[in-house]
């Protein structure tokens, strides 16, 4: 009989995730945090050390592969980069807008892409730097990618879907391709740099029995995820350029690849004394981010780090 060889080595960042977290491929992760001594704060965690972002950053939108990560706050957006935060100011002109509304996401080029509500449901595409491209007819963006890409929702799909054609589309260069059909609620939740993307999506004749369904979409084609036998629902959070998606299905954070879903519970050594609930991102090496609980008294909750073995994955 073999004996058991970890996947991962865990590593605990000793804090518990407050909002979205972001993991780069440099192992960099960014987001909100909650924290024993004081409220919610935005930090960065890097080579072994927590970093709390200025008070100008209010929330953290993403994190690229430059260890770039997109804020926003009271005195609108911003790029933290490096140990300095450059607020994004647009010049004084008639024809370019400072960037307003949440952003989404930053791009591996450093590129901040969002939305500004208006009234009666419009909206206004805001982005840093000042996109040149016209954005009249294209959905409100939800999610972007490491190369620019995004998806995006139609106003008349963010609230219910549409019988009779679909409301979320894939958007490259202006090109826009459904993800989905009519009738499905669709919530995407990343992109990888090899478009593909993945989420969670609930139809018309759902029941509150079984309603959320995860899912990867490339090439134009939607394909549901598998779930465990007796599995209720699941969500897919995060996808890599090899297709890796890691989620959670009835609050166990799993993994799939390759067409085959995995308990990260079953991917560590038997004797971790841990329990991972939630998985949120995957990187390009395979390295997970997830939330984790002693498995002797569920409590405290913590953020941790999966560093796949090199040799092995």
């Amino acid at each position: 009989m073999l004996a058991f060889v970890a996947t991962y080595t865990l590593m605990n960042l000793k804090e518990p995730p407050a909002g979205p977290v972001f993991l780069n491929n440099n192992d960099v992760v960014a987001g909100m945090f909650y924290k024993w001594s004081r409220p919610v704060a935005p930090e960065i965690w890097s080579n072994g050390r927590w970093l709390e972002l200025p008070p100008q950053a209010k929330g953290i939108a993403g994190l690229n592969n430059r260890d770039e990560v997109a804020i926003y706050g009271r005195e609108g957006w911003g790029i933290w980069s490096h140990g300095g935060l450059n607020l994004c100011r647009a010049p004084k002109s008639p024809t370019v807008n400072p960037p307003r509304g949440e952003p989404v996401g930053i791009d591996d080029q450093g590129h901040i892409l969002g939305a500004e509500d208006g009234v009666e449901g419009l909206f206004r595409i805001s982005s840093w730097p000042p996109r040149s491209e016209r954005d009249y007819g294209l959905p409100r963006p939800v999610i972007l990618g490491p190369d620019g890409t995004w998806v995006g929702v139609h106003p008349s799909g963010r609230m219910l879907p549409r019988r009779d054609k679909p409301t979320t589309f894939f958007i490259d260069h202006g090109k826009q391709v459904a993800i989905g059909t009519g009738g499905m609620i669709i919530a995407a939740a990343a992109i990888s740099a090899s478009h593909i993307v993945v989420g969670t999506y609930m139809t018309w004749s759902d029941t509150p029995a079984h309603w959320r369904r995860p899912f990867v979409w490339k090439d134009g084609t939607l394909t549901t995820l598998p779930l465990p036998n007796g599995a209720r629902e699941g969500q897919a959070k995060s996808v890599n350029v090899n297709g890796d998606v890691v989620g959670e299905v009835d609050n166990r954070a799993v993994l799939w690849s390759k067409g085959k879903i995995t308990y990260l519970d079953d991917l560590v050594s038997p004797g971790t004394s841990f329990e991972f609930g939630e998985a949120f991102a995957i990187n390009d090496h395979g390295d997970i981010l997830a939330s984790a609980s002693p498995k002797a008294t569920h409590w405290p909750s913590t953020l941790m780090l999966l560093k796949a073995n090199r040799s092995q994955a």
